[in-house]
């Protein structure tokens, strides 16, 4: 990229343009001086904000990562030995090159001795090598042959074809960046936009205040948020289905929306319907697969991550390959665990029997209390608001194990959404109760908030308006019965609300690691077909997610296939509630906290004195008081990293 764009700006502004590629010494001297220099710009914001800036930086971060250390402002703080050794090596290797280019220029010089004859040939027979080898695709070869001829065409036409390169390049990366989520701002005459939070308080413009209403997205509906709210005052988030019109000269901003879910007849039978989720599914799946750097699985032993693994599978196996999986687990899981109603039973069982089918290689990844409490800080830094407790900080610590194997991850998320496979969906008490089945701790939550620190605001009310805006937003079709109507709802609610907090998590979480995770039963045919078809259909023999299961007959062992569901893994270690409820101790004896601020201490101490027996969770299913009391260790710790103004 760096070599391609000096080049174009060479030519750009050089008197004589025409002398390139034929023979200008700067033709040579300029992209090779860029493309030098990039190597040392690159290790600019992996050392100084974790992002690497090329590929090779990327690596670099890898390596960093699986010895423990993590790149950014925490390693130039922590261990500046490791970060200046970089500086210094980057400065030997130039002066090294000095040497090496000096003594070997006149040797080098005479590779313009070969003929033509031999080196074109040469070129070609690599050109075509390396295409072929990249996939192992007559494709690819075919599609260079067509490019080479493009090329050639605009060099006939005089159109230099390197930007159209650039652009190629550049486009996936900026693609990848911009369509997980975009935040935005705008300051008198000026767009300013990102893809974190972080990027855009980064800018003198924005400074990093929280009206009320902020405020209340983050203490009354977190770790969700109200679709396109960005928490900060005046940040607002691009919809899911949305893209922007900005016009510079009169600084307007235009949304517009170019895909929604939209209910219609759904004229299959169950068999129609089965066969045709199949097909999507293992479409779905196998496309996520497509990728030019090493791919693994999450494998829970659940359902969904099962049938992603075991498609992947016989994908890998069939090319030759194997395909790589991991679960997560905690230390004494297995003393301390005991089943729930949402927890029914441990995940190790279906794995082994995973494992003994699949022909993968299993990754058994282990966790610990030391490990997980200080990552809470870390999910908070990944997210740039305060999240899932735990439930972030244990899927961040994941990640950076699988970053060492893989750059690549699919994973099971989704599906329930789309099948409905949660407790809300299938329990007629739960699914008819007014408000986020998810979210049903408004008062519990707002007894914690000390008097006047939301203004006005009613808390039940704010919770209250955001939810019916969902179901007036909600497409249902005429003539609907009551029961179909009410699920519509649910699925709206679940991927305006539930889903996008999900994913968000699933989204920052592995990033932060370098890692990608593609999640396939989040595919836009899939979400659109599923959306109309009928719950009788999907809640087939009685059990959630029954229509994928039937779909997927003999892709898993029956055992796995028919298994309950089971959420995410939590650590029920009493060690994490006293480690937690350590750090929660040490807040409150420092008077100086941002936190007691804006909460109550003696609501916190009674929480404190709650115990693991708290009934009420704070979010989901899985957010009960350890959580809980780790989610304010979150929230104190944003209001201190980011240096939260209240307005």
């Amino acid at each position: 990229v760096a070599a391609l764009v000096s080049y174009n700006e060479a030519k750009r502004w050089d008197k004589d343009p025409d002398r390139y590629g034929k023979g200008a010494v700067e033709g040579i001297l300029v992209p090779e001086s860029a493309n030098n220099a990039s190597v040392g710009g690159s290790l600019v914001p992996l050392l100084s904000l974790g992002i690497p800036g090329s590929a090779a930086a990327a690596v670099l971060a890898g390596g960093l990562m699986a010895q423990g250390l993590t790149p950014g402002p925490q390693l130039m703080e922590k261990n500046p030995e490791i970060a200046y050794a970089f500086i210094v090596s980057m400065i030997i290797a130039n002066i090294g090159m000095l040497l090496i280019g000096y003594l070997l220029v006149r040797v080098c010089t005479r590779i313009l001795d070969v003929p033509k004859l031999l080196i074109i040939p040469a070129v070609i027979s690599i050109s075509f090598l390396g295409a072929y080898a990249l996939r192992n695709s007559m494709f690819d070869v075919l599609l260079m042959i067509l490019s080479g001829g493009i090329a050639y065409l605009l060099l006939k036409a005089k159109i230099m074809p390197a930007g159209i390169a650039l652009g190629l390049v550049l486009g996936r990366i900026i693609e990848e960046n911009l369509i997980v989520t975009l935040y935005r701002t705008q300051a008198e005459d000026s767009l300013i936009f990102g893809s974190e939070l972080k990027t855009l308080l980064a800018h003198p413009a924005v400074p990093p205040r929280v009206d009320a209403n902020g405020l209340a997205e983050v203490l009354l509906l977190g770790p969700g948020r109200t679709p396109g709210c960005g928490v900060f005052q005046n940040v607002r988030e691009l919809l899911p289905g949305q893209y922007a019109v900005y016009e510079t000269q009169t600084a307007r901003l235009t949304l517009h929306s170019y895909w929604r879910l939209e209910d219609h007849d759904h004229p299959d039978d169950f068999a129609a319907t089965a066969r045709r989720v199949r097909d999507l599914v293992t479409d779905a799946i196998e496309r996520q697969l497509v990728s030019d750097v090493p791919v693994a699985t999450f494998l829970s032993g659940g359902l969904d991550s099962s049938l992603i693994s075991a498609i992947a599978d016989a994908h890998f196996t069939a090319q030759g390959n194997q395909l790589q999986t991991f679960s997560v687990g905690y230390r004494d899981n297995k003393k301390y665990f005991h089943a729930t109603k949402f927890q029914p039973g441990a995940d190790a069982p279906y794995i082994r029997k995973m494992n003994d089918f699949l022909h993968a290689r299993h990754h058994w990844v282990t966790l610990d209390t030391p490990e997980l409490v200080p990552a809470l800080y870390a999910a908070v830094d990944a997210r740039d608001l305060p999240g899932m407790a735990d439930v972030d900080a244990s899927l961040l610590v994941f990640c950076r194990h699988i970053k060492p194997h893989a750059t690549v991850a699919l994973s099971g998320e989704c599906a329930d959404e789309i099948f409905g496979g949660y407790p809300w969906y299938r329990d007629p008490t739960v699914r008819e109760r007014y408000g986020f089945p998810w979210a049903q701790s408004t008062a519990y939550r707002a007894s914690f908030i000390k008097p006047g620190v939301l203004g006005g605001i009613d808390p039940a009310a704010f919770v209250d308006e955001g939810y019916r805006a969902t179901l007036a937003q909600t497409s249902v079709r005429p003539g609907l019965p009551a029961a179909e109507q009410r699920m519509r709802q649910m699925m709206n609610l679940n991927f305006k609300w539930f889903m996008q907090t999900l994913l968000d998590r699933k989204d920052r979480m592995s990033m932060y690691s370098g890692l990608e995770v593609r999640v396939p039963f989040c595919d836009y045919r899939i979400a659109e077909y599923l959306y109309s078809v009928p719950w009788e259909f999907k809640d087939y023999h009685g059990q959630e997610k029954g229509l994928l299961r039937e779909a997927m007959r003999g892709v898993l062992p029956d055992e796995v296939l028919w298994r309950r569901k089971s959420p995410y893994p939590k650590t029920w270690n009493p060690s994490y509630l006293a480690a937690v409820s350590a750090e929660l101790r040490t807040v409150l004896n420092d008077p100086a906290a941002p936190l007691l601020r804006i909460i109550r201490a003696d609501a916190l101490e009674t929480l404190l004195a709650s115990g693991a027996d708290n009934p009420i969770p704070w979010y989901g299913q899985l957010m009960t008081t350890p959580q809980t009391i780790a989610w304010f260790l979150q929230l104190n710790h944003w209001l201190v990293k980011y240096k939260v103004e209240l307005v």
